[in-house]
């Protein structure tokens, strides 16, 4: 068990770390590419295979020698205005026992906790999940638009250590590209919130040596 005493600030990732959106994301990405190829299919697996690759340009890749698809920049945008449509019409969970996390962090009358999410989504997006869930208002957010590189680079990572000197910092991650930029800041403790099904578990497993957890309920 871990305790939040031990930490002055918590730090998360936003998509599959705080909020069950992966889906979301992967569904946005197909119906972009049906627009121009209505057959083309992916699975699930496949698919965070090739977009949580720490080379970023391997899902553009894929689509190219694959499926002939020369236009990612322009499906990119597509697929960031699906998105954004989804995300109003979806009901979108926390990850489980993330809220119980939060009101054990939020409830500590012995000491006054600060909360960030640093993501490579964009603000626009964030705004709308801010007007779905009042309790990301408690979050000081880090989005894209605040950082030059986006994960696996550590840039954001580095800036937070920056921000943060001296305090004891714990940060939340879920997927490759994000294991791989936290593990290059060695101020911030890292942790991996390990999805259940998910293509890069053993690799962060074998490969990464992070504090992994099953569920926020491991902290007290």
């Amino acid at each position: 068990m871990f305790k939040i005493e031990d930490y002055d600030v918590f730090v998360f990732d936003f998509d599959g770390t705080i909020l069950n959106t992966e889906y979301t994301h992967y569904l946005s990405w197909k119906k972009s590419i049906q627009t121009i190829k209505p057959d083309f299919n992916i699975s699930e697996d496949d698919y965070f295979k090739h977009i949580h690759h720490l080379n970023t340009q391997t899902f553009r890749n894929y689509l190219q020698f694959n499926f002939n698809i020369t236009n990612y920049d322009e499906l990119y945008l597509l697929k960031s205005k699906i998105y954004k449509e989804e995300i109003t019409k979806r009901c979108h969970t926390f990850i489980d026992n993330f809220e119980m996390f939060l009101y054990r962090i939020t409830n500590n009358s012995k000491n006054n906790k600060e909360l960030v999410i640093v993501t490579n989504s964009s603000i626009s997006s964030l705004n709308i999940f801010l007007e779905f869930y009042p309790q990301l208002s408690m979050f000081k957010i880090y989005t894209k638009e605040n950082f030059t590189k986006r994960k696996p680079d550590p840039e954001c990572y580095q800036k937070i250590a920056e921000i943060y000197k001296n305090k004891r910092i714990a940060c939340f991650e879920d997927s490759l590209v994000g294991v791989h930029a936290l593990m290059q800041v060695p101020e911030i403790t890292p942790f991996h919130i390990k999805p259940v099904h998910y293509y890069y578990n053993d690799y962060i497993k074998e490969n990464y040596h992070i504090n992994v957890i099953e569920s926020y309920d491991e902290f007290i």
